[in-house]
Parts: structure tokens; sequence; C-alpha cells
């Protein structure tokens, strides 16, 4: 679905991502992980084609960028925005803004199948949100608006940048850790996410914790 295959990009004598290579396949959800400036948004840029690789090969959705329109591309590509929450309806109850992400509609004006509401409470209850399925949409903090526009479209193949540990929600199936523009680890979040790599991404002593299928950090003094 998405592939980085030894790309590398530098402006003028500045090197921004150092021979990276991830595949990213259907049904998987990641999060890029690293500190602020290791290069994880310029990452994102060039899955959605606004940044050229100064060399290597970038392929989405069976399309090779360099080979292809990237703006019909673009189409097939969805991303989360603070101009998303203004168009959806602050009054409708939380499950159904969720919910209408697997019709890519903005609003229900008919009933909602079955299903498809339980599908919501589920994923809702994923990202610790469950207690506020039926609450106003407009009545949630902006984080935790972002959540439910997280579990909203997962119908699709996700990509979440950040750089707290914290918000690797157990929706999120692998993780790539990113430092200095180099990966420092990739694959199934159980095996990324490790003391030793957490270490060496953000150049701190710290202990890795997980709390019903959330991983939380906690910074070892003097270590």
């Amino acid at each position: 679905m998405i592939s980085m295959k030894d790309v590398t990009l530098r402006r003028e004598e500045n090197l921004i991502l150092d021979h990276v290579s991830l595949e990213i396949k259907p049904g998987e959800h990641w999060a890029i992980l690293g500190r602020n400036g290791s290069g994880k948004t310029t990452m994102l840029e060039m899955m959605t084609g606004y940044l050229f690789p100064s060399s290597g090969t970038i392929e989405v959705l069976g399309n090779v960028y360099g080979e292809c329109d990237v703006r019909e591309v673009r189409k097939e590509i969805g991303y989360i925005s603070p101009s998303l929450i203004e168009r959806l309806s602050l009054s409708d109850p939380v499950w159904e803004v969720v919910a209408t992400g697997a019709y890519a509609f903005l609003r229900f004006y008919q009933e909602i199948p079955a299903d498809v509401k339980e599908k919501a409470y589920s994923l809702l209850k994923d990202m610790h949100l469950g207690g506020h399925a039926e609450h106003p949409f407009g009545t949630l903090s902006q984080g935790e608006r972002k959540k439910v526009l997280l579990a909203r479209c997962l119908n699709m193949t996700v990509v979440y940048v950040t750089h707290h540990v914290e918000e690797i929600v157990p929706l999120f199936t692998h993780v790539a850790l990113i430092r200095d523009g180099k990966i420092a680890g990739s694959g199934p979040k159980q095996e990324v996410l490790t003391n030793e790599l957490i270490k060496r991404t953000y150049d701190i002593p710290a202990k890795l914790e997980w709390d019903e299928g959330r991983p939380w950090i906690k910074v070892i003094s003097g270590g």
C-alpha cells in the first residue's frame, strides 16, 4: 500500500532523511514516533506527494511517485485537520461522528445500521473514549476530538505522526521510530516499543510500561 525504499532527502547541505525504508501493508495502522525535528512530518509529506526525495523510491496505492499523476493519488488519501472538526456537527453524539467515517459522510440523515453503531462504540472504547459515546461532540476537548477523528477513519490504513509515546493507543498495530532522519526501529508495536529503542530514539534513560494496551514512558532519574 505504501512503500518507501532507500529514500533520502537533502536541502542544500542539510540531510533531512537518510536512506529511509518503510513498508505499510493494507489493514495496518502505523504511528511514526520521534522527537521534534527528527523527520516525521517530512516522511508524511513524502507519502502524500507534497515532497519528493533526492533519491530513492516511493510507491503509494500501486503508484510510483515520479511515474504517475500525484494529484490523482492524493484524491485517495485522507487526512485529519482542524478544518474537518469545524465541518462536523458539534451537537451530534460522539459515536455518530465516528460512524460517519464508514460512509465518508459528515452527518447522517437516516437511520444508522446497528452493526455500524456497534463498531463505532468498539472503536471509541479502544480510544479510551467509551464513556463519551453518547455525549455531544462539541463537549469534548481538542485532544479528545482528535482521537474521535482517528477512530472515524479506521476503515482506512492510518499513518499518525507524534512525539508523544502515550498517544500510541491500542488501535495502532505498528510503530516506526525515527531519529535524526534515520529509522531507529520499525515493525509491530510490541516489538519496537522497548526500553532500549525508546532510549535510542529520545536519548533519555527511560522505562516503558504498558497499561491496557497503551505504552507510557517513565523517565529514570540519574539513568
